[in-house]
């Protein structure tokens, strides 16, 4: 499949606005997190080129939800999954890689 539309859900804008606030802020590394942003922002318009470009999740022992497909952005995983139907890849998580991801997936 090739070209579909990107949705970012609304709770996973809010993680990545908070994410973004804790680098500039707490970090006190607002370059860094202008950084990240730009860098997020070219991996969701590839995506809509590329949508399977993603790594399939492998299985795991954990039951999830969906399938989901990922791509390393940084110290970030992009998490998302596609509706074939409606042509449209689904941003669901960004996490930092080195978190719990699966815990937070389930």
């Amino acid at each position: 499949m090739k070209n579909c539309g990107i949705k970012l859900l609304p709770e996973e804008q809010k993680d990545i606005a908070e994410m973004l606030e804790y680098i500039a802020v707490t970090l006190c590394a607002p370059t860094a997190a202008l950084k990240l942003y730009n860098v997020l922002l070219t991996q969701f318009q590839r995506l809509k080129s590329f949508p399977l470009s993603g790594k399939e999740l492998e299985a795991t022992n954990v039951p999830l939800n969906f399938l989901y497909r990922w791509k390393r952005v940084e110290n970030y995983l992009v998490f998302y999954t596609i509706d074939v139907e409606s042509k449209i890849a689904n941003i669901m998580r960004v996490v930092y890689r080195y978190s719990n991801y699966l815990t937070i997936l389930k």
